[in-house]
């Protein structure tokens, strides 16, 4: 793909986004300066621990610990598979939300609102895990490149197939 980008070729989610949705620790970072709110790091419990070097592979990859003594159980179930680089990050009650969008629009649920995703991240397809805290305020818990679209895939197909075409009318 990189060289598809360097030659000038139309690109959907660029490598350098792929690469960036990947690490935990930029994706977070990147997502807070373009202004999404995201659950803050802390060493405290209950939180979700999260490797951060790569993309959830497994069961064990994100746990919810509520205690320390799951926290530390957690840490070791990643470090004896190879895994010493997480986060952890405070666990934010509320409401569990899916979304999907396409360039800079949310198409799923249609009254989600986010940063514009593209022009930040660089990702024209994506999807993510969001909580939605009692004041109605929404936490980003995750951002995929090329999700599912499970809860709207006939819309999303149309959209996404438009979203192409556009992309190499608008550089030819």
């Amino acid at each position: 793909l990189e060289q598809a980008e360097q030659y000038g070729l139309v690109v959907v989610n660029s490598p350098a986004a792929v690469r960036l949705c990947g690490n935990r620790n930029q994706l977070y970072r990147q997502m807070a300066l373009a202004g999404m709110q995201v659950p803050p790091a802390t060493d405290a419990t209950p939180c979700w621990l999260k490797r951060s070097d790569g993309w959830t592979e497994q069961q064990g990859d994100v746990a919810f610990c509520a205690n320390q003594t799951e926290l530390d159980c957690a840490k070791q179930r990643l470090a004896q598979r190879g895994i010493n680089e997480c986060i952890t990050q405070k666990h934010i009650e509320g409401r569990h939300m899916k979304f999907y969008g396409v360039g800079d629009t949310i198409i799923y649920p249609e009254e989600f609102h986010l940063p514009p995703i593209r022009k930040h991240l660089g990702l024209d397809i994506y999807g993510g895990d969001a909580i939605v805290d009692e004041h109605g305020q929404v936490y980003v818990i995750d951002l995929n490149d090329f999700p599912s679209f499970a809860a709207c895939h006939e819309e999303a197909a149309h959209t996404i197939a438009q979203h192409i075409i556009n992309k190499i009318q608008n550089q030819s």
